[in-house]
Order: structure tokens, then C-alpha cells, then sequence
């Protein structure tokens, strides 16, 4: 028997790269990155990145190469790229240079928009990349009314919409046109996918889950033993909408890696014999592995409706990617290592990032450095109560995650590390501090929150209460944005956002103080309504997806974002009325 742990993620890119000679691994970040001549020679092309968490090959390694990926990067199974990766893919593929038109492809999983989300905000927040754009995939169609905050699941049509992508960059289209394309498709649910796994048992399907998530989630409805697909084949069409088609169609057969050809190939002739005589024609079909889920036994069936025949061309394009290879062309393998390293810059590294501003009085820099230190210290003494809240519908790992970023600010206070004469310096370092001490989608979302809040400070850089505002104001549309959670979903938004807005109102008149006193009695409002809110966002969301407003709900405990928030306003307001 073979350990898992000796199955390595690089080893296995090695491997790929091995066979693929014009394809490089850079070390230590699991990127896969185009290294053919006209890859480097090309400075105007629009590159296209995308990835994941590993176990679904041949996405993304499969796909790199021209007419489709630029540059790929995996996570380890199932599990989300780093941020540092995830950045370090924009800064490799476009050479360091921040004038190239980058489209970020990525699958609507919460970590996954996270870490790419923060990412591009690096990207451009601190490397000065200003053409950059992702799309979001969610053409999973197996839950009808979704949460905003969690979405649809992204699904195969990535496939597609890499293939449309990439093909549009290499005729010479430029970046708003081809995210423009691609947004069109998606947010018209012109592609729309649902799979299901079984176990084959000699000639009958057993434990047969209808919409099964290619990380192991359960499905939308489960069925019993059968012998045929008939019954399968009803529920997918339902689901996928196909008697409301009204355009010419294409289809998409996924195998999840472990259904053996022979089943997958009836169950094609049995749904293409079931769709036959419809008003629209199937004009296209694509049979194979796009989207695999670690060997599961499972099928997934991806339809496009198609009412642009460009689209067609597009797809037609040809690609010199891996996954078209197969068995038609012979492969031949190389010993040598085709891997370089590469290290992502440190903020301090970075150009235009003085250490000290004009504008910024050294009282105000102890000012920040108090607070801070306040802060910390009233998140560490909260850790044990913090777990305990978010024992009741999380993880309880609450405290210990946010100590963890507490710990890192107050080491870095403690050698000098952290210089608050730059306030766009300091909220970057802020982020990068958290995005590498905490982990988890804690981390990625208050590295978010302090990455666009620096925005603020860019072009007015001194601190005053404006400036703050207007950092509140980006902070929260970033979490919104990459997060997808809203007011109401239980969240620490539900505790920030009223204390934003009675900032913003208290402001009015003029008193600082007093918009600080605003703001921590509003974050305080906010967090104790999270008490009688069900969760709407994160896991614990899905016990409740049919839940719906009028949904009676009480816990003991707020939510345990929405509590740190308070403890964080709490903390600003005691260090400015100290000063008084």
C-alpha cells in the first residue's frame, strides 16, 4: 500500500510537465505556466488564468496552452490556491508588466473567489495592474433558489468559457470584449449543468445522488437502486430546463473519473435518444473527462444553448493544449526538471511604498500603533468566548483564527515592522499580515477588507475622518463583492454596516469623536440583531437553504464576526477618548 502523503502535488505536476515540454512548473507555487516561443514573444495578447483546488484533472493543468490558458495554479485537493500564488500567476504570465489585459477565470466556490478576489486587489492596489478582470462560473443548476451569498456552483461550463476565452484572445480581441462575451453567457444562463454520482453494482446503479458537488457535497435528491437511466435522465432534464429551449444546443458529457466507459457511453445514447425530436438541434457534442472529482463514479451533463454562431467558431478554434492530445498524437517523456521558483515581492519590496508621508503627524502614528495594539490584545483575551460562539453554527475557531492574526500585528509592533507613516503602506501591510498569519476564509476576508480600504488613502494620503470613511465604504464592497454575503446574512457585515452608517450620519456635523462614538455603538446594534438571523452565508448556510424570510430564528449567541467587529470599534473609540 502507497501513503497518501507520499502522492505529492509537485510530483505530480513534475510528471505532467514531463510529458508536456511546453509547459513550466514554478516551484512552490504550483503554477503551470505556457513557456512555448510565442508565449514569451507575445506582449499583447490577453492572458487567461484559472485553477483550483487539485483532484479535478484534467481542469486546470490540462487546459494550459495556446487558445486557452495562459497560466494555471493549483491548489492541493480540493482545496483553494493561495493568495501568494494566485498573485504570483498575474506577475509571472505577464512578465512583470502591468499594462497587460489579464482575464481571471474562476469557479464560484467561496474560497476560490477569496483568494483570486484578493489576488487581483494586490494586483492592482500594489503592483499598478489596472486591466484586470475575472468572471465568476455558476452554471450548476441542481438547487433552484440558491443563496446570493453562496451562488450556484461552478461546474464545467468553465470548460466552455476557458475555450471561448482563450480563443477570442488569440484572434485578438480585446479584455472588456471577451469578458463582455463571456459575462453575456453566464449571466444569461445560457450554459446550465447537473451531474450525479452512483455505485455500480453488475447491472444496477445504487446510492444515486442527484446534483452531487465535485467536492463531495451532497446532492439535491437522492434515489434508490435502478437498472436504467430513465428516471435519472427525467430529474436532468427538468433541472436543466429543456423543454423551455427554443435555440440550437450544445451538450456536454462529463465524466467524474470513475465511470467505467461502458456506463458512460449507454447513459449518452440513452439521453441523446431522450432530447431527440425536440424543437432545437444539437449542434455540437463534447463526451469526456473536463471536470473530475478524484475518481468519483459520476456523470455530469452540461447544455449550451447557442444563439451566435460565432460562438461555434470560437470553440472550433484550434488549441495546443494537453487534454486535446489523448491518444491522437504520441507523447515522449523528459527526466529533466522543468520547474523555476519564483517569490512574490513584499509590500516593502514594492515600488512607490515610502515609508513616511507629509501629511502624517508622529502623534498620529502612535495614535494607530495604541489602537492597534488595543485591538489585538482585546481580540486575544476574547479567544476563548469567540470559539464558544462560533461553536454554535461554525467551527469554533473563531477566536483561534483572528488570535492568530493578533499575534502576527503584535510581533511586528514589537520589532518596529509595522510603520504607520504611510497610511496606504500601513493597510496593505495590515492585509498582507493577516492574508499570511490567519488563514482560511477568515483571513482572505479581513486581508480583503484592509486591501481596498487602502484605496482610501492612495491619492489623499493623511488620516482623517474622511479618508476613514471612504476606506469603510471599500472595505465593505470588497467583502460584499468577493465575499457575496449581504446585510442580513449573519456575518460581520450585519455589524459593520450599521456602524458605517451612523459614522457617515454623526459625521455630518462635524465632530470626529463623536462619529467614532456613533460608529461603535452601531456595530454594537448590528451585532446583537445577528442573534435572531439564520445564517445565510458560509457552511452552516446550506442546514438552512429553504428557509425562507419569515423563517422564525434565535440563537444564544451573535455571530461571532459581527462580535469581533465590536470588539474592534470598542477598542478605537477607548484610545481616542484616552486622548481627550
Amino acid at each position: 500500500m502507497v501513503s497518501v502523503g507520499e502522492l505529492s502535488l509537485r510530483n505530480t505536476l513534475l510528471g505532467f510537465v514531463g510529458v508536456h515540454s511546453d509547459i513550466l512548473h514554478v516551484k512552490s507555487h504550483n503554477i503551470l505556466l505556457r513557456d512555448d516561443e510565442e508565449f514569451r514573444n507575445d506582449k499583447k495578447s490577453v492572458l487567461i488564468i484559472s485553477g483550483g483546488g487539485s483532484g479535478h484533472e484534467p481542469f486546470p493543468v490540462g487546459f494550459v496552452g495556446k487558445g486557452m490558458l495562459s497560466a494555471a495554479i493549483c491548489g492541493e485537493i480540493f482545496t483553494s490556491p493561495s493568495v501568494t500564488s494566485c498573485l504570483a500567476s498575474i506577475l509571472l504570465s505577464s512578465q512583470n508588466d502591468p499594462s497587460r489585459e489579464i482575464l481571471m477565470v474562476i469557479n464560484n466556490y467561496t474560497g476560490d473567489r477569496l483568494n483570486f478576489g484578493l489576488a487581483i486587489e494586490m494586483a492592482r492596489n500594489i503592483h499598478k495592474y489596472e486591466n484586470i478582470k475575472s468572471i465568476i462560473i455558476d452554471d450548476d443548476c441542481a438547487i433552484d433558489n440558491p443563496r446570493n451569498s453562496t451562488g450556484r456552483r461552478g461546474l464545467t461550463a468553465i470548460n466552455l468559457i476557458m475555450k471561448i476565452a482563450g480563443a477570442m484572445s488569440a484572434k485578438g480581441f480585446p479584455l472588456t470584449d471577451i469578458h463582455e462575451q463571456c459575462s453575456s453567457i453566464l449571466n444569461n444562463r445560457m450554459i446550465r449543468t447537473i451531474g450525479f454520482t452512483f455505485q455500480h453494482n453488475r447491472n444496477e446503479l445504487n446510492q444515486i445522488d442527484i446534483g452531487y458537488g465535485i467536492h463531495g457535497e451532497a446532492g439535491a435528491l437522492k434515489l434508490d437502486n435502478t437498472k436504467c437511466f430513465k428516471t435519472i435522465i427525467g430529474i436532468l432534464k427538468q433541472k436543466l430546463k429543456i423543454d423551455e429551449i427554443k435555440s440550437d444546443i450544445i451538450v456536454l458529457f462529463n465524466n467524474l473519473g470513475g465511470a467505467s466507459e461502458f456506463i458512460f457511453y449507454n447513459f449518452i445514447k440513452d439521453f441523446m435518444d431522450s432530447i431527440n425530436g425536440n424543437s432545437f438541434n444539437v449542434i455540437k457534442i463534447y463526451a469526456g473527462k473536463f471536470l473530475t472529482s478524484l475518481g468519483k463514479e459520476g456523470i455530469g451533463v452540461s447544455i449550451m444553448e447557442i444563439k451566435d454562431n460565432s460562438i461555434i467558431e470560437l470553440l472550433e478554434h484550434p488549441t495546443e493544449t494537453a487534454s486535446k492530445y489523448l491518444f491522437n498524437i504520441p507523447l515522449s517523456y523528459s527526466h529533466s526538471t522543468r520547474e523555476m521558483d519564483f517569490e512574490v515581492s513584499k509590500v516593502d519590496e514594492c515600488p512607490n511604498h515610502e515609508d513616511m508621508i507629509e501629511n502624517v503627524k508622529m502623534n498620529e502614528i502612535e495614535i494607530m500603533k495604541k489602537v492597534l495594539m488595543k485591538i489585538c490584545h482585546d481580540i486575544n483575551d476574547a479567544r476563548s468566548d469567540l470559539n464558544l460562539m462560533d461553536k454554535e453554527l461554525g467551527d469554533s475557531d473563531t477566536g483561534d483564527t483572528l488570535s492568530r492574526g493578533a499575534c502576527a500585528i503584535l510581533r511586528e509592533l514589537s520589532k518596529n515592522n509595522l510603520n504607520a507613516g504611510n497610511p496606504h503602506k500601513f493597510l496593505i501591510t495590515l492585509s498582507d499580515i493577516l492574508m499570511r498569519s490567519m488563514g482560511g476564509s477568515s483571513g482572505a476576508i479581513f486581508s480583503i477588507f484592509f486591501q481596498c480600504a487602502s484605496i482610501a488613502f492612495r491619492d489623499c494620503n493623511k488620516y482623517c475622518i474622511t479618508n476613514w470613511l471612504q476606506a469603510l465604504s471599500n472595505g465593505i464592497d470588497g467583502i460584499m463583492r468577493y465575499g457575496k454575503a449581504e446585510i442580513g446574512d449573519r456575518t460581520l457585515l450585519d455589524s459593520l454596516c450599521v456602524g458605517y452608517n451612523e459614522m457617515k450620519i454623526t459625521f455630518n456635523d462635524g465632530n470626529s469623536l463623536e462619529a467614532v462614538q456613533a460608529f461603535t455603538k452601531g456595530c454594537q446594534i448590528g451585532c446583537d440583531k445577528t442573534k435572531n438571523m439564520f445564517p445565510k452565508s458560509g457552511r452552516c448556510a446550506y442546514a438552512y437553504a429553504d428557509k425562507d424570510s419569515d423563517f422564525k430564528f434565535s440563537s444564544k449567541f451573535p455571530d461571532s464576526g459581527a462580535y469581533v467587529i465590536s470588539i474592534i470599534s470598542n477598542g478605537i473609540l477607548h484610545v481616542l477618548q484616552g486622548l481627550e
